[in-house]
């Protein structure tokens, strides 16, 4: 992209996009080298991070006393959430370091400056917590715990630690809940236990005394049924006492954490919670009556209403869960969150516990009443039986649970099972060095490719026959391509290695001065060019070297010809041909010298220059003299055609002036360095000022090695030259 001086913008297609990366290489490998380096410094340098990971898994347990069901008092994702976050608790990460040996406590590094404000074990602790991730399975009770530190065997560790601090406090209150349920039991079971050895002794009195042993067929119906009806009375009322057991240790639980308990369930106020409460009431005392009526478990009455049931529970638990969380009471940073759900779903089963007592309690006193009206001696012996088995029924139950619970304490299961231990991590997950790697190098060749569009942008310097041609408004009549020196550099002004002589006869370059060579020949047949002016916008732009490369080929086509160094302030030309500087064409003007006797004859035949002679203070006043227009006159009879090699057009007027005086006026523009500014602004002095003829112009320097397509179909090389002038020819075709 090229912009212009009237901001014209040139799309720039694949040559261009190619030749800008070429001609600026050295701006593109810096940067990538650049990025490239930092990357690696900084796979170097970087703290390496090691990740250490480990799973466990949520097992179901089985309680000695089914107080509720869990599965409706939490549903699996929160019970998996509230995990995760108390795995990511402050709570937890402090009683980890606890546990950490002093050896991997101190591969923590602490700043001093935070020691001031925290213990050295609270910034571990923070250091864990912020390092923590934990990830859940779908669909499963799998949870995998990771941590990133700066040692691998601190990582492994702290994990492995983790894991271990939550198996063991899950197992911690486990083991205190099944305990105070054991003993809650145990006292159960004494009391039964008097209570069946009084009835047994009763009964036996009983039969003894009165010699009533027997009922008939109609009074043991009736005391089956009652028995059961009171079993389950029983029954009923011991799970309630359990239920309230637990819901008195859960709110024990709570209040140690000064958190405000939730409302009662009997307390509630929300009409749909209270229908809820009433139509699960109604159901119980229905599914007790089925039930005493002996109805079986897979009677379709009892699995509709069971499912009845279960549906409302939950649809209750639900509603109960919105009042609390209305009153922002959970906390879903601890604990507490699962400890209120769990009350909560208690009271839900305790009103359930209470409906079946009320509903069997009637139950048994429809079947008294039916015992009533036998003799005295079997209604007392129906009472004793009944007793008896009622009290057995319930001390054979307790004994089961009492083991059960027994079981557990002694067993010591937790419902957190380690599936894989971490392993120590053999390698850093940061830093990611071929990642790395790869991504700067990306980012570097973006990079190159940016600034080197940005400044192919910016620069308004003139490159292609294209951008003179289009900016300038002027023919190229030649287009030099660039000459590289290998080897050390020669003084200023002793560049003869860059002479045509020393150039290879088939070389893209002396193709190029013979084109040039062609077209000036050819620029206008009617008015032949006889004496040619070449100037440039600014010094360095290679005017002196296209004169006398120009003059060579001249000459060698046979045509006899005259270079003279009009260049009065900073001459060149004589160290080119290594020649005197003095005589030359300041001693003509002056009248020391004549003209014939200051042409100098080249080793190149029909080549000749006048070199500048002394250096003159006032060098614009002698080359727009009338002698100097006299001695162009008479070197124009003598020679076929005179080159003059004048300074810049932009630095002195000298060229202005000697402009008027030539039969025309070429430009020479450096490619990828004249700026067309520059350019635009040197033309605008030669023709505004004294309306000279510019002819065209000559773009030097210009870059072949990329695209080659628009400089013609020969093949391309690149010539080196040592200090010796020695050539060395590379083939780049």
């Amino acid at each position: 992209m090229h912009i212009t001086g009237s901001q014209e913008i040139k799309e720039l297609n694949f040559s261009d996009f190619i030749n800008a990366l070429l001609r600026r290489r050295r701006i593109a490998i810096t940067c990538l080298l650049g990025v490239v380096v930092a990357t690696i410094l900084f796979n170097q340098f970087s703290p390496k991070i090691y990740e250490a990971e480990t799973t466990i898994v949520f097992e179901e347990t089985k309680e000695p006393i089914p107080t509720f069901d869990f599965s409706q008092a939490l549903s699996q994702k929160s019970f998996i959430q509230n995990q995760i976050e108390e795995i990511k608790s402050r709570t937890l990460s402090e009683e980890v370091v606890n546990t950490l040996s002093d050896e991997i406590i101190n591969t923590f590094k602490i700043p001093d400056k935070l020691l001031k404000n925290y213990t050295k074990e609270e910034i571990i602790a923070s250091t864990i917590r912020k390092n923590i991730s934990v990830l859940s399975t779908v669909n499963s009770d799998v949870i995998k715990i990771k941590i990133r530190l700066h040692n691998s065997l601190s990582a492994t560790v702290v994990v492995n630690a983790i894991a271990n601090v939550l198996k063991e406090g899950c197992l911690r209150v486990k083991t205190e809940e099944v305990s105070s349920m054991r003993k809650f039991i145990e006292k159960q079971l004494v009391v039964f236990e008097d209570q069946l050895q009084v009835v047994e002794l009763n009964l036996k009195e009983f039969k003894e005394k009165n010699s009533v042993t027997l009922l008939d067929e109609e009074s043991k119906e009736i005391l089956k049924r009652i028995t059961e009806a009171e079993v389950a009375y029983n029954q009923a009322c011991s799970e309630r006492k359990s239920a309230e057991h637990r819901l008195s240790y859960i709110e024990k639980r709570l209040a140690e954490q000064k958190t405000a308990l939730v409302p009662s369930i009997a307390e509630i106020a929300n009409p749909w919670a209270k229908k809820l409460k009433q139509k699960l009431i109604d159901m119980e005392v229905q599914y007790s009556i089925l039930k005493v009526q002996n109805y079986s478990e897979d009677h379709p009455k009892i699995l509709k209403l069971k499912e009845q049931i279960l549906q409302t529970k939950r649809n209750l638990k639900d509603e109960m869960l919105k009042i609390v969380n209305g009153e922002r009471i959970i906390d879903p940073l601890s604990e507490l969150q699962n400890l209120l759900q769990e009350m909560i779903a208690l009271e839900i089963n305790l009103e359930t516990y209470k409906a079946k007592e009320n509903a069997l309690n009637k139950t048994v006193g429809i079947y008294n009443k039916k015992l009533r009206v036998l003799p005295e001696k079997e209604y007392n012996l129906s009472q004793l039986l009944r007793a008896r088995e009622v009290n057995a029924k319930i001390y054979t139950m307790l004994l089961e649970k009492h083991e059960e619970a027994r079981i557990t304490e002694a067993g010591k299961i937790s419902n957190i099972r380690v599936i894989d231990i971490a392993k120590t991590p053999k390698f850093p997950i940061k830093p990611r060095k071929k990642l790395n790697l790869a991504i700067g190098l990306i980012i570097g060749v973006m990079l190159s490719i940016g600034l080197t569009m940005f400044f192919e942008y910016m620069d308004t310097s003139l490159k292609t026959v294209e951008d003179v041609e289009r900016d300038i408004n002027l023919t190229v009549l030649g287009s030099i391509p660039m000459i590289r020196k290998k080897g050390k550099s020669e003084e200023a002004g002793q560049a003869t290695s860059h002479l045509a002589t020393n150039l290879p006869l088939k070389s893209h370059a002396m193709e190029a001065y013979r084109s040039l060579r062609t077209n000036i020949q050819f620029t206008d047949p009617d008015k032949p060019l006889n004496t040619i002016l070449f100037t440039s916008a600014g010094p360095g732009e290679g005017k002196t070297l296209t004169v006398s490369n120009l003059g060579i080929v001249l000459a060698l086509s046979g045509v006899k010809t005259l270079l003279i160094d009009c260049d009065l302030r900073r001459p060149v030309l004589h160290k080119l041909f290594q020649e005197s500087k003095e005589p030359g064409v300041v001693n003509v003007l002056v009248g020391q010298s004549e003209a014939q006797s200051v042409i100098h004859e080249t080793k190149i035949e029909n080549l000749y220059i006048m070199t500048c002679g002394a250096i003159p203070p006032n060098p614009a006043e002698m080359l727009g003299s009338q002698r100097m227009k006299d001695l162009l006159e008479e070197l124009k009879k003598k020679f076929d055609i005179v080159i003059v090699d004048a300074p810049p057009v932009i630095a002195v007027t000298d060229p202005v002036v000697l402009s008027s005086e030539v039969d025309g006026v070429i430009l020479v523009i450096k490619s990828g360095s004249t700026s067309s500014g520059a350019v635009l602004r040197a033309k605008s002095l030669l023709k505004n000022n004294v309306n000279a003829r510019i002819v065209g112009a000559v773009l030097n320097n210009v870059w072949i090695e990329g695209i080659y397509g628009r400089y013609g179909y020969y093949h391309h090389y690149a010539y080196y030259y040592t200090s010796e002038g020695e050539k060395k020819k590379r083939r780049k075709s």
